[in-house]
């Protein structure tokens, strides 16, 4: 790969970096005809001085609230304001939403009379965001403090109404700036924005790391409300998969733990999550061996762990104190260094 000026990327890299470009910044682009193609996009590309791009992402919006440049404007706006947030999110170079290819229009021309049409309908859009690096590529401390500065993030997002949903490895990147990894929070494709009513009873996200109660049968049948304490599990469960999984930054090749997880459907996977909890709260935590490349980070998960098992129910506001309790206070306990540099007020 190859960072935006061009030049071979290293895992410890200074591939360069701006400021977030907001969505509005492509506006003028928006009423290129589908016909122009992958042409239009490298001109555009080239009008911002950029020669290489790590991602030209092209998918299938489902736009069932907001759209992802919808959601992303309002990161970008909260963005300006929290210091927890500038920096640690995806740099968009360029986005384009094909309006005339959403499936409501193609149903009108069809003469399909359908009442759900809009609030169903999915258009083609195009997306290139900035190189980033994967968060598994890092170990030990600069792991743990790029993981940190993405629980910052995440949660200062959730108290704005910006709900992420989708907590896993690959929506966990970093870049290296100015002689340190950053943290980046990335995908929106399944975030919701609160102001629409409360986040979903449908259930999001990449299933080895959902929360225990949302791969249960009454979440799956929409009864179970995503608060932010299913988010805070599922930046735990990362903290666990990265430790039993990966050795100096490269997935293991032999003895690697958790495959299951990754073969199984939701039922099956609260079965399995379950069990693993239960070896914690029978002392036999040290049946899981972490990497020896995340030894200190293993310390952490476990006690993350043990406080989500101890805890009580929370309630929907109570996220300041589940990240208090479940996240900041453990991470103090083992790495408070990390705590000093990326500090945090709970409120």
């Amino acid at each position: 790969m190859v960072n935006s000026t061009g030049a071979t990327t290293s895992a410890a890299g200074t591939a360069p970096k701006t400021p977030p470009h907001g969505v509005n910044s492509a506006s003028v682009f928006n009423s290129t005809p589908l016909s122009v193609g992958s042409a239009a996009v490298s001109e555009y590309i080239s009008t911002l001085g950029v020669r290489h791009v790590n991602s030209l992402c092209l998918a299938i919006g489902i736009k069932l609230h907001h759209t992802r440049d919808e959601i992303l404007q309002d990161v970008y706006a909260i963005a300006k304001e929290e210091s927890a947030v500038k920096d640690h999110i995806p740099d968009m170079v360029w986005f384009h939403k094909f309006d005339q290819t959403s499936t409501m229009k193609i149903r009108k021309s069809l003469g399909i009379q359908d009442p759900d049409a809009e609030r169903g309908s999915r258009v083609l859009y195009i997306t290139v965001f900035r190189k980033l690096v994967p968060i598994t590529s890092l170990s030990g401390d600069e792991f743990l403090s790029a993981w940190w500065q993405i629980v910052l993030c995440h949660y200062t997002l959730w108290k704005h109404n910006v709900h992420h949903l989708d907590i896993s490895p690959s929506n966990l990147m970093v870049y290296w700036w100015n002689g340190q990894w950053i943290g980046v929070l990335n995908d929106y494709d399944l975030s919701s924005i609160e102001r629409d009513g409360p986040s979903g009873k449908e259930r999001t996200g990449t299933v080895p790391f959902v929360a225990i109660d949302l791969l249960a049968k009454d979440a799956i049948l929409g009864k179970v409300t995503h608060l932010y304490r299913h988010d805070a599990e599922s930046l735990v469960w990362v903290l666990v998969w990265v430790c039993l999984r990966y050795q100096g930054g490269k997935l293991l090749r032999n003895g690697r733990l958790l495959d299951d997880w990754l073969k199984v459907d939701a039922p099956r996977c609260e079965e399995k999550k379950s069990a693993f909890i239960w070896r914690f709260r029978h002392g036999h935590a040290d049946l899981e061996k972490p990497s020896p490349s995340h030894q200190s980070n293993w310390k952490i998960a476990v006690t993350c762990l043990r406080s989500i098992h101890n805890a009580p129910k929370a309630k929907m506001d109570e996220d300041g104190s589940i990240l208090q309790t479940w996240l900041l206070d453990n991470v103090e306990s083992v790495a408070p260094d990390i705590i000093v540099r990326h500090p945090v007020n709970v409120s």
